[in-house]
């Protein structure tokens, strides 16, 4: 929703989301090395669900976001995203990537998508329907007991133990 005001705002301004993709992306950069998170981590920009297509104020942001994480040498681009939206992020994000001399490259992607054959002790990422995603969320809000607590979690599935590299 956030971004749907920015890109009315920008829209009517004339000014390119790019623009603003770019200054949150070399934001983050600053941040995360400030937080001291090692080389080669990967940070993800959280793309949340709409209906429809992805939009072009959307196609414009998420390759701003990623070009100075690109430039950047330090860490690496990860997009947590809708399994419907999965696809069209990942074409618009290859343009910066081949912009970037990585004609192949992409980022880690984290596909969401609820499904009652979900289960954290057998399900992989790519069960998502994603054959690319490293992490699938699959079950949401959760109530799980942990040493006499009991709290809401999202329920994941990862295709390495540190999908981060953190």
């Amino acid at each position: 929703d956030r971004v749907r005001r920015l890109a009315a705002r920008w829209m009517r301004s004339g000014e390119p989301l790019a623009r603003e993709g770019i200054a949150h992306g070399q934001d983050t950069v600053t941040k995360f090395i400030a937080e001291g998170f090692p080389d080669g981590a990967v940070v993800f920009l959280d793309v949340e669900h709409n209906s429809g297509t992805l939009s072009p104020p959307m196609e414009e942001y998420i390759p701003g976001w990623i070009s100075p994480i690109l430039d950047s040498g330090r860490i690496e681009a990860g997009i947590y995203c809708p399994t419907s939206k999965a696809n069209e992020i990942r074409t618009a994000a290859a343009k910066e990537y081949a912009a970037h001399g990585v004609p192949n490259g992409s980022p880690v992607f984290w596909a969401v998508k609820v499904d009652p054959r979900f289960d954290p002790a057998t399900s992989t990422p790519t069960g998502s329907g994603v054959s690319y995603a490293s992490v699938w969320q699959g079950r949401l809000d959760i109530n799980e007991t942990h040493g006499g607590v009991t709290i809401k979690i999202d329920q994941n599935v990862a295709g390495s133990r540190s999908p981060s590299n953190a």
